[in-house]
């Protein structure tokens, strides 16, 4: 039997099972065996909770009606069964272990307990006794340890499925298991994905696994390298483990893998030279993305006639790729090279590649440019094309437009080069559901017509003017996003939302010159998650109707003319919000009380404005600031999904202050614990309430009329790195717990009625005279000596001196501490920056990120704990 290279075998192996089965619904006229049928009761016996998949077992004596069972249609016999799970609608089994009463069937030949949960229990020995049996699918079911050495003695195994559980021997154990038997020499599907298999594969396989199709075992701790290979197999899956070369004999390779259609070796730890892959003509998908593959692309993979789908993403790869790479891939429909910048492109303009059915191109950060590739006017259409990041300095060709008006055009990214000219006429020529990204260019001129189904479009960071009409005619229940800051679009928002527009998730204008009041019926959109109208100048009160916003994350609305009080309902209302920036407006009157309910909020941006009235006490209620939670670090991020293959990942940003510069965030947006409450008209004295903050890294209450003094125990805000407390009103001496503050980077005390000495310790003397300029009342390094600096004799004095001195060591010591976090913080953040620089060129864009922040996680749980101590 012909088997297409993306058909799993396992389903062909389901299929050929069905016809000597019969279920429910089946018109029997065989009862089922009555021990079998006591078998399965006592099965459902031994369920915890069954989630009402087993309702139907016991309603009625005929067991092969029931639920899941599959009977001989000659003999009765239980020959099926089907107890698979479905984590979607939550129907699982739940047992601490497998009922041995399945021994009573003893003609069972398929059996199927995946999604299901069994706590971690072993995999039940006398599953081995099953001399019958087929398919064993354990898939997804909470096993965990070894596996039995009896599996090996199913003779008639064709299909065993244990990925996703928590398997943890070594592949080499495991593998010896099964062909100690004679399961070894019949088995042809073998799926072992998501466990935590460690160790080489066996170097013996070829000879043991003799009819071995398929192997999947994605997603484990293996390593070393890849041995020879049964000729047999078909499919092979092992991405996502710490394989370091390919072969162990490069002048054997696999062995013969005249019959190999799928090889993915995605994200391992696979270097040197890209390997020969002269032999591999049957292969159809090839994928080693995500590793550390050096040089050149070898010429031998233009032999690949068979090949559709080719991704060799996030490498290290380099040279020129030329026409005679491809020279004879007809075949091919996918192809993605992105992500490898030293790969420079040469073809001719004329050339005709012999892909022509090719309908995804993925060559992002690569070099393509300086011109714009004339060669893809040679090409049919596309349903994806990316050219991001690709060194293009060009302007468009008329024929390029022309070549993407397509009804298959599903994704187009050209964003981040420097491509010029004005945007054409598009309008009725985009098909539906595309996903466009054009931003980071020099694209210009006003938008007069462009019509379309969009699920992301991004125009963002170019040189667009006038109306935003357009969007009247492209935004639909469909669309996700719509991102066109940083542009020079003006005029009034046009008034066309809608609550039919009810997946719009992102709405970004920021930096533009939009005018007047924002229309109310933008507060219609259920699902909005992220909205930006940040410096522009729209005016007005907030729209009430923006308290519908119920799945809002970050609002951004500062630099702008908005008026009024801040509406109660942002804290009684839009509880979801983690970022809050109304900076730079109008807003006055008192902070409502509602904002304490903003539990998961981390940067709140109030400055700039003329709010008055005390600083709420309550604001110890912001529970994300007081300790992070986990997942608070990805508010950052959006995943579009389309119809792709992969989703699409949008990154927010937002205008924050950040130590005392004006800066744009993206990645960084879920580390700043920060609030900001500067240039308002605040009274009263700073609530003591804020030292339960310690998440808080950012703390700016600067430019108000705040009196009294610095609260002793802000020493317990302990990731304080910027402090701005300058031009109030403030009194008394400086507390000694400040200079606890080993974090501290950024300070500005200036322009208060501060007195006293100036605590010593390992922060407070670095920091510039001007930190603590304007208190009269002040003395000590950085500034001139206190009077009682002065030496002074007898016992009195030094008796005073002796207590001081006592203090001083108490400073002293944390100087030493202060010292020792920071410096060794700072190393490790460097090792650890190398790492995240590798891991950039090994993973893509997602997962590289998401390391990231797992290593920032790191470093300050290990600050805190080295603190703690």
């Amino acid at each position: 039997m012909h088997i297409p290279p993306m058909l799993s075998l396992v389903t062909i192996f389901l299929h050929l099972a069905s016809p000597f089965t019969k279920g429910i619904g089946a018109q029997n006229t065989i009862s089922c065996i009555e021990t079998e049928r006591q078998a399965l009761m006592a099965f459902k016996q031994s369920i915890m909770e069954d989630n009402g998949m087993l309702s139907s077992w016991g309603s009625h004596k005929e067991c092969c009606k029931w639920w899941g069972v599959g009977c001989n249609n000659a003999t009765g016999h239980v020959i099926r069964l089907d107890l698979h799970g479905n984590s979607s609608t939550h129907h699982y089994l739940s047992a601490p272990k497998v009922s041995p009463s399945l021994l009573q069937l003893k003609h069972l030949n398929y059996l199927d307990l995946s999604y299901n949960e069994f706590q971690w229990s072993s995999i039940p020995e006398f599953m081995g006794s099953f001399q019958r049996l087929r398919v064993l699918n354990l898939h997804n079911a909470n096993f965990a340890g070894a596996i039995p050495p009896h599996l090996g003695n199913l003779t008639n195994l064709r299909v065993l499925l244990l990925s996703y559980n928590g398997l943890n021997e070594t592949i080499a154990e495991l593998l010896e298991k099964l062909a100690r038997g004679a399961a070894g020499k019949s088995l042809q599907v073998l799926g072992l994905s998501g466990n935590e298999l460690t160790g080489k594969l066996p170097g013996n396989m070829s000879s043991r696994f003799e009819s071995l199709r398929e192997l999947n075992a994605r997603q484990n701790l293996m390593s070393g390298y890849l041995p020879l290979l049964p000729s047999s197999l078909e499919q092979l899956d092992l991405a996502i483990n710490n394989f370091g070369s390919v072969f162990q004999d490069p002048t054997k390779g696999f062995g013969k893998p005249s019959n190999l259609v799928k090889l993915d070796l995605s994200f391992n730890l696979i270097s040197g030279p890209f390997p020969d892959l002269s032999d591999f003509l049957s292969l159809r998908v090839l994928n080693l993305s995500g590793n550390l593959i050096q040089g050149g692309i070898s010429e031998t993979i233009g032999k690949l006639s068979n090949l559709q789908v080719l991704n060799l993403r996030s490498n290290f790869l380099g040279g020129v790729i030329s026409e005679v790479h491809f020279w004879n891939l007809s075949s091919l429909q996918k192809m993605d090279l992105s992500i490898n910048p030293g790969l420079s492109f040469n073809f001719s303009d004329d050339w005709v590649p012999p892909f022509l059915s090719l309908n995804s191109m993925v060559i992002g950060n690569c070099k393509v440019g300086p011109k714009f590739p004339n060669w893809l006017r040679n090409l049919s259409w596309f349903s994806e094309l990316d050219l991001s990041s690709a060194n293009i300095s060009d302007t468009i060709p008329n024929w390029f437009w022309d070549l993407i008006i397509s009804p298959k055009l599903r994704y187009l990214n050209l964003s981040h080069n420097t491509l010029d000219g004005k945007f054409p006429d598009l309008s009725n020529k985009l098909s539906p559901f595309s996903l466009i990204d054009l931003s980071n260019n020099k694209f210009w001129g006003p938008i007069s017509a462009f019509v379309g189904d969009f699920l992301i479009l991004n125009l963002s960071n170019n040189k667009f003017v006038g109306s935003i009409s357009f969007l009247c005619s492209i935004i639909t229940q469909n669309t996700l996003c719509i991102d066109l800051s940083y542009n020079h679009f003006s005029g009034k928002v046009p008034d066309c939302w809608n609550s039919n527009i009810s997946n719009l998730a992102i709405i970004n204008l920021a930096n533009n010159d939009f005018i007047g009041e924002v229309p109310h019926s933008l507060g219609s959109l259920p699902q909005l998650q992220s909205l930006h109208l940040s410096n522009n100048y729209f005016n007005g009160d907030l729209p009430s109707s923006f308290q519908n916003f119920t799945s809002l994350r970050i609002m951004d609305l500062g630099g702008n003319k908005f008026t009024g009080i801040i509406p109660s309902w942002i804290g009684s209302h839009l509880t979801n919000l983690t970022i809050i920036s109304l900076r730079n407006n109008n807003f006055n009157g008192s902070m409502p009380k509602s904002l304490c309910h903003l539990r998961n909020v981390h940067l709140l941006d109030l400055s700039q404005n003329k709010i008055t009235g005390r600083i709420p006490r309550c604001f110890n209620n912001f529970t994300t600031l007081q300790h992070t939670p986990i997942g608070s670090t990805e508010i950052s991020y959006f995943t579009i999904t389309g119809n792709n293959d992969y989703p699409r990942f949008y990154m927010d940003n937002v205008f924050v202050q950040w130590k005392n510069k004006d800066s744009k965030y993206d990645k960084q947006l879920g580390f700043l614990y920060c609030i900001d409450l500067s240039s308002n008209q605040l009274v009263g004295d700073i609530p003591e309430e804020l030292n339960v903050l310690k998440e808080l890294l950012s703390l700016n209450l600067s430019r108000n009329h705040l009196t009294g003094k610095i609260f002793p125990s802000i020493y317990e805000m302990e990731k304080l790195e910027s402090l701005d407390l300058s031009m109030n009103q403030l009194s008394g001496e400086i507390p000694k717990g400040l200079a606890l503050l080993n974090f501290l980077g950024v300070l500005d005390l200036s322009n208060n009625f501060l007195s006293g000495k100036i605590p010593k310790g390992t922060q407070l003397q670095t920091f510039n005279a001007s930190s603590y300029a304007g208190n009269s009342g002040l003395c000590g390094d950085p500034l001139p000596k206190c009077p009682t600096d002065v030496p002074q004799h007898g016992k009195n004095n030094d008796h005073q001196e002796g207590d001081e001195n006592l203090v001083d060591q108490e400073f002293y010591i944390s100087m030493v501490i202060g010292f020792s976090v920071s410096f060794w913080g700072l190393v490790v953040s460097l090792v650890l920056s190398d790492k995240w620089r590798l891991a950039y060129y090994g993973f893509l864009n997602d997962v590289k990120d998401g390391m990231y922040v797992k290593m920032k996680l790191y470093l300050m749980r290990a600050q805190r704990k080295i603190m703690d101590n």
